[in-house]
């Protein structure tokens, strides 16, 4: 496997383990989703919290992840 393939199954992983500490975030994402699948103006969306959530994993993701790619 190259590094780079290693590298993005090391990160997947990490996020993967991290997803349980920002469920909060990715309830509020997943709600929003729920709300807005009935907009018919296209002007709907979600990504204020689709970025939350993200914040949320990659704090806790890159220290880890930048040690082991060192």
């Amino acid at each position: 496997m190259s590094e780079n393939w290693a590298g993005c199954a090391i990160k997947k992983s990490l996020e993967e383990k991290a997803h349980p500490k920002c469920l909060k975030k990715w309830a509020e994402y997943d709600a929003c989703g729920q709300r807005i699948k009935g907009d018919t103006t296209g002007e709907a969306q979600c990504s204020g919290q689709y970025f939350e959530y993200w914040h949320c994993v990659d704090a806790l993701v890159a220290n880890d992840l930048f040690k082991r790619l060192k």
